[in-house]
Formats: structure tokens, C-alpha cells, sequence
């Protein structure tokens, strides 16, 4: 996995001039740390306008990934919406079992939130926690965390793409894409099985799953989704955004029919991966009521191709 990441980054390159991106170490409950990504503008190419807050958490199962996973997203973010964007880390599994993970990602978002003002953003405009996959449940268990723990400033919008999530048996016959993309491709049913057995999570708790809250969902932050029609994990998506706007939740997706898990990172110069990428930037348009300049995604939104061989 060390030798994919360098590859990935290597790919990426370094930050752009109008660029800043920097490490950052935050302090978890228990005396622990944990490291993060900050990606804005520079202030000579700031465009002037307040700065909204963007926290993004990788996926991998959690059992693998680093913070650097999300470094494309950040920089594009930045790029389109002057946005300032930290990519956080968690401990992970198994040797740190559930809730380790969640609970350090809510210690990142917490303290993204106290120090917004030292790190260049303004909440006001806009503060999103968003993720992919493992990170996609980690966004959606922290968009409820955060109502529930009345985070201040509160979050305005939250971006899960293709997340983990099981929802409760009542949801059954809408949740059929473990049987159905068994097979798939870049994630099956019995590696999503395999890695559950490794994080082995207590799938009865808000800490897992926002489905298990008393009052789940009601007055969340709008929510923007991206999920895969060929990924064993589908349904969990799309029984959140169900879920969601019968919640009264205002909500968003976008759905890729036939594609598997991680289709835009595995085939980065797919139509449909391309598709992806615009869809991202009008998803954030949306969660931060902020136009963008559309002509500009392609080049500052998208995932390079890479090669772990050298």
C-alpha cells in the first residue's frame, strides 16, 4: 500500500505555485496524534473571497489508506472554491479496532472546527466533511455526530461517496447489492467481508452507522452522494439517500449504473470516471451554494494514472 501511495503522489506531482499545502498534526482524546493534509490557495492567488472549510477522510476499508489518498480532491477543491481543505488520517484496524477510527476522525473534525480561523477558513462559508468509501461512512456518522453533539460552527453539507453503512433489516428488500455484486470487480462481497472481519466494528452503534440513532438523520446538513451500480456496497448508498430525504434532509446523488467500487481511481481515463470528477465539483457547487468554473476540472480535479512497478 506504501509503495501505491508514493506511486500516486509521484503521478500527482508536487503542489501547483498558487498552491499551499502543508502538514498538520492534531491531538486525539487519548494523548494520541494524528496527521493531516492542509491544501488552500496561496494568498497571492486567493481570490478574495471567505474561504469555506472542507475535512476529507480516505477510504480503504479501514484497515489501509493514508492521508495522502484524498491529496487529489483537496488540491481541485481548492482550486474551484478557494476552499480551505484538510485531508485527515485515523488509527486503523486491526490493530485498532472500531470505534478507534470514527472517534479519531470526530477528533479531527472538531478540531478542524476550533481552529477554522488559524488555518485561513470561514466556516460561514461553508463547512463539509466528506470521505470515499470507509471515509464515506466516516462523513456520514460524523454529519449525525456532529447534530447530535451540536458541533460549533455546524456543519453546512457532507459528501459521502460510495459508502459503508448496512442499514437496518426494515430496509431489506431495497438492500440486495452484497448477493447481486458479489463478483464485482475492485471490490467483492467477500473481500468487503473480509475486511469487516478485521475492523470488527459493533454494527449496533451511532458510532458505525447514523441508521442506529434515535432521532437518525432529522436536521442533518444537506447531503451530496456518489454511488457505483456495479459495487457490493450500492444499496447502502442509495438506502442513505432514501433515508435521507424522508428525514427532510435536502439531498443530491449521482449514480454510475454498471460501474464497480473506486471505478474513477482504478480507470482514471474512463469517460465515466471523467463524468465522476465533473459531478464532484457540481456536487460541492451545491453543498457550498458556490459557482465554479467549470471549464477548469479537468485540470485541477482528477486522479493520475500510476504505475506501483518502479
Amino acid at each position: 500500500m506504501k509503495s501505491y501511495d508514493d506511486a500516486k503522489l509521484r503521478a500527482l506531482g508536487p503542489a501547483e505555485p498558487d498552491l499551499e499545502q502543508n502538514r498538520q498534526t492534531i491531538p486525539l482524546r487519548d494523548e494520541h496524534e494524528t496527521s493531516a493534509w492542509v491544501v488552500q490557495r496561496n494568498r497571492e492567488n486567493s481570490d478574495g473571497s471567505p474561504r469555506p472549510l472542507v475535512v476529507l477522510f480516505h477510504g480503504g476499508g479501514f484497515t489501509l489508506g493514508t492521508a495522502d489518498h484524498m491529496i487529489p480532491y483537496a488540491r481541485g477543491l481548492a482550486h474551484l472554491f478557494n476552499a480551505v481543505v484538510l485531508s485527515a488520517t485515523y488509527r486503523l484496524a486491526p490493530e485498532h479496532l472500531h470505534p478507534y477510527g470514527p472517534k479519531d476522525a470526530w477528533d479531527a473534525l472538531q478540531w478542524a472546527a476550533a481552529n477554522a480561523q488559524s488555518l485561513g477558513a470561514d466556516p460561514g462559508a461553508g463547512f463539509v466533511v466528506g470521505g470515499v468509501s470507509a471515509g464515506g461512512n466516516l462523513a456520514a456518522v460524523l454529519n449525525q455526530q456532529a447534530k447530535d453533539n451540536a458541533l460549533n460552527p455546524p456543519l453546512t453539507g457532507c459528501w459521502s461517496v460510495v459508502p459503508l453503512l448496512e442499514p437496518p433489516k426494515k430496509y431489506a428488500d431495497r438492500w440486495f447489492s452484497r448477493k447481486q455484486n458479489a463478483n464485482a470487480p475492485c471490490l467483492s462481497t467477500a473481500e468487503q467481508d473480509l475486511l469487516d472481519g478485521y475492523y470488527a466494528a459493533d454494527k449496533s452503534s451511532l458510532w458505525y452507522s447514523p441508521f442506529n440513532g434515535k432521532e437518525a438523520f432529522v436536521g442533518l446538513s444537506r447531503t451530496y452522494l456518489q454511488v457505483c451500480g456495479g459495487d457490493p456496497l450500492r444499496d447502502d448508498g442509495l438506502v442513505l439517500y432514501q433515508a435521507l430525504r424522508d428525514a427532510g434532509v435536502q439531498t443530491r446523488i449521482d449514480v454510475y449504473p454498471g460501474m464497480p467500487h473506486g471505478f474513477w481511481t482504478a480507470f482514471p481515463g474512463y469517460k465515466t470516471s471523467e463524468l465522476f470528477m465533473q459531478d464532484l465539483a457540481e456536487g460541492f457547487g451545491w453543498l457550498l451554494e458556490k459557482r465554479f468554473d467549470a471549464q477548469k476540472v479537468e485540470s485541477v480535479l482528477y486522479i493520475p494514472s500510476h504505475s506501483t512497478s518502479d
